[in-house]
């Protein structure tokens, strides 16, 4: 008997000994310094920065912690990547494997009965992409739960490009392109609810077009099937929206804009390019619901309105934005008494692009631009011989030139327009010329060197072409200085 109870102590104590050694590792496991998350993604942020983006996968494999922190990173806007810059719409990707791993792992992310739904609108028997969808898996991560940035013309080129390179021959494509543009809208569609309902970190929702033909574009997905509660999250986050360049098919955009103008309230962002002939009251009065409905909006877009259309833009951006907006473009915009006399109470505005624009015969002497603080001030028209452009140009230069820094024209290269600028606007670092001769411009400037800004003042050409016609146009959009 005390032979057992010597070895049950021994026993005891060994074990007693080795729970004592790895309280001990366990302490010192925990002294060990492990950066916060913030910090690691800042490192890995900064590395994409002096470095390429592919390296991020490496430090996949480092250990659990680092795998959680760049997860996020790669995953907060995976389309970007995806295409070279191309004007074209469905442009083949630098690897279209990439494409189709990247969808298939978001159709995987896609619950039973949104993949069983989306598996029995495509039709195999006909084969248009001689696609196969992927079979469900079960993924690591709720990928779509990491995404910041959703472009819909990134999403359709990548649905493209993943099956139309396994397209049998050039017959199938042709006789099934209805049924393959359904099929790609089928896709995008699930897709995007799935972003709409599980994406609570996105902030920038941007349904666009990179082409100037849109019929490739069946419509933009119907949300009236989707889940209010679980889309809410999603949309309150938003902070940039943007609809532009799509043809409007259906009621579908007002369903999605007046949802924009319900449980979204943090855009500071808006862009709208809609063809002028789409523009309708109901269309114009959601556009503005969504103005209403922000708490602070700073920057703001716009192009083709015709009629007295730009009045209740310009009513709903004065009486809820007049103290935060501080970017307006409008583009192709017809301005009536009232939108041309908001215009001036806007006083907080730095930067105001005015791009072929009519209306402006409007104007009179109660139109008075002296409160205004401008920074950069961009005036183009088509018209050659637009004299109220012009005018309303030398009332912007005379009444608020003096806080220039940027200041984009069209105006012909003579001593008397440079003694407009040199005039108005002594504080100017950067001015954008249209169409024009810039060594004429940079000679006769030097003229002036008794100037003293002039020496530092960088003179800058914008390569456009100009329309045959005056009657705004949509292919026109892309004619205007990009560098502002």
């Amino acid at each position: 008997m005390p032979t057992i109870c010597f070895i049950i102590k021994v026993i005891i104590n060994f074990y007693k000994h080795k729970t004592k050694e790895s309280k001990l590792n366990e302490k010192l496991h925990d002294r060990q310094i492990v950066l916060p998350s913030d910090c690691m993604q800042k490192i890995f942020k900064y590395t994409i920065q002096i470095s390429n983006k592919k390296n991020l996968f490496k430090l996949l494999l480092v250990n659990k912690y680092w795998c959680e922190n760049v997860i996020p990173i790669l995953w907060n806007n995976p389309f970007r990547d995806l295409f070279p810059p191309s004007i074209l719409r469905h442009t083949p990707s630098r690897d279209p494997r990439i494409c189709y791993n990247l969808l298939r792992t978001y159709i995987s992310c896609l619950d039973n009965d949104e993949y069983y739904l989306l598996f029995s609108k495509l039709n195999p028997s006909l084969h248009p992409f001689d696609m196969e969808i992927p079979n469900s898996f079960k993924t690591l991560y709720n990928y779509p739960n990491y995404l910041k940035e959703l472009s819909y013309s990134d999403l359709e080129n990548t649905i493209y490009t993943s099956f139309m390179i396994n397209l049998k021959n050039s017959n199938s494509k042709n006789s099934n392109f209805q049924q393959e543009k359904y099929q790609a809208f089928s896709i995008a569609s699930a897709l995007c609810k799935l972003f709409l309902q599980n994406s609570t970190q996105l902030k920038f929702l941007l349904f666009n077009s990179s082409s100037t033909c849109n019929d490739s574009i069946m419509d933009i997905p119907n949300i009236k099937r989707y889940n209010n509660i679980t889309i809410k999250p999603v949309l309150s986050n938003i902070t940039k929206f943007q609809f532009k360049d799509i043809k409007i098919r259906s009621n579908n955009i007002l369903t999605l804009l007046n949802s924009i103008s319900i449980y979204s309230t943090k855009i500071n962002h808006l862009d709208f390019k809609i063809d002028s002939k789409d523009y309708n009251n109901d269309l114009i009065q959601s556009i503005s619901n969504i103005i209403k409905s922000q708490k602070q909006l700073f920057e703001f877009n716009i192009s083709n309105l015709k009629d007295n259309f730009s009045e209740s833009i310009f009513l709903s951006l004065f009486s809820h934005h007049k103290s935060t907006l501080f970017s307006l473009k409008l583009q192709n915009i017809h301005f009536t008494k009232l939108s041309l006399s908001i215009l001036p109470n806007l006083i907080n505005l730095k930067n105001l692009y005015l791009f072929n624009c009519n209306g402006f015969n409007n104007m009179d002497i109660t139109n008075d631009f002296r409160n205004f603080n401008l920074r950069k001030l961009q005036i183009f028209s088509e018209n050659d011989n637009d004299v109220e452009t012009r005018n309303l140009l030398l009332q912007l230069l005379k009444q608020s030139g003096s806080s220039l820094i940027q200041l984009g024209i069209d105006l012909v290269c003579n001593k008397e327009n440079i003694d407009i600028i040199l005039n108005y606007c002594p504080n100017i670092i950067v001015l954008f010329i249209m169409n024009n001769d810039l060594m004429e411009w940079r000679e006769k400037f030097n003229t002036h060197s008794k100037k003293v800004f002039i020496k530092n003042l960088n003179i800058k050409r914008i390569i456009t072409t100009k329309s045959t016609t005056s009657k705004p146009s949509n292919n026109n959009n892309n004619r205007y200085c990009k560098e502002f």
